[in-house]
């Protein structure tokens, strides 16, 4: 591993990896992954994922994940997840876990916890 400070950002650069700033957003690059920043925004590719960058929103989409971005909030839903923004709060299902939000506080409710 080499740390190096560039024009005020860090550096990383290994066997299997770059790290450069670009126009002040940091890029990953690797064997099988690319982040580069796309109007300030984010943006890995590699060989299942791609970030596109949606109006201002990351947007995840692979083989079994889609995170499309709903008025922006994220939303993901896979298999055995979904993250869907209630009014402007985060909540996950899947086969265990529920979390509501009531009233801008986060609810976790699952088999053994209750909040």
């Amino acid at each position: 591993k080499a740390f190096q400070s560039r024009r005020g950002f860090l550096v990383e650069t290994n066997l299997g990896k770059a790290y450069q700033s670009r126009r002040g957003f940091l890029v990953e690059t690797n064997l099988d992954k690319a982040f580069q920043s796309r109007r300030g925004f984010l943006v890995e590719t590699n060989l299942d994922k791609t970030f596109p960058s949606r109006r201002g929103f990351l947007v995840e989409t692979n083989l079994d994940k889609a995170f499309p971005s709903r008025r922006g909030a994220l939303v993901e839903t896979n298999l055995d997840k979904a993250f869907q923004s209630r009014r402007g709060a985060l909540v996950e299902t899947n086969l265990g876990k529920a979390f509501p939000s009531r009233r801008g506080a986060l609810v976790e409710t699952n088999l053994d916890k209750a909040f």
